[in-house]
């Protein structure tokens, strides 16, 4: 791990438009945190990430908005330390807005086609993240 602080993990991960790779630890019943690599992109103090609505993660989710999010490697390994927040589902415009700020980049408009798809753009919430 880097000599990153909980202020630069905030500092790296709440930079407007700048999209990173996140590791989102979403946590089961017993309280057992699962880590994931997911892409993230900050916007007016919210980080915002999008994900199938049939992973783990959002039924981890669905009953426990608590997570911790790190910046991260694709392979999920952290690179700094965490920092707590709440993430929520987003509808209607919100979530039309976030599913915009998601596509930067050839990664982002990549993933962005592969939502738009008839069966993937039904499933795909999207979620922010904040400390409210």
């Amino acid at each position: 791990m880097n000599e990153y602080t909980t202020q630069t993990t905030r500092s790296i991960l709440t930079t407007p438009g700048k999209g990173h790779t996140t590791i989102l630890t979403s946590f089961r019943r017993n309280g057992m945190g699962v880590g994931s690599p997911v892409g993230t992109v900050a916007s007016q103090g919210k980080l915002y990430f999008m994900t199938a609505a049939d992973t783990w993660k959002v039924k981890r989710l669905a009953r426990n908005l608590r997570v911790t999010v790190a910046p991260g490697t694709f392979k999920g390994e952290a690179l700094g330390p965490a920092i707590e927040g709440t993430a929520r589902r987003l509808t209607g415009s919100e979530f039309k807005r976030a599913r915009d700020l998601l596509r930067v980049g050839v990664l982002g408009h990549f993933w962005g086609i592969i939502f738009d798809l008839p069966k993937c753009g039904k499933r795909a919430p999207g979620f922010s993240h904040g400390d409210e």
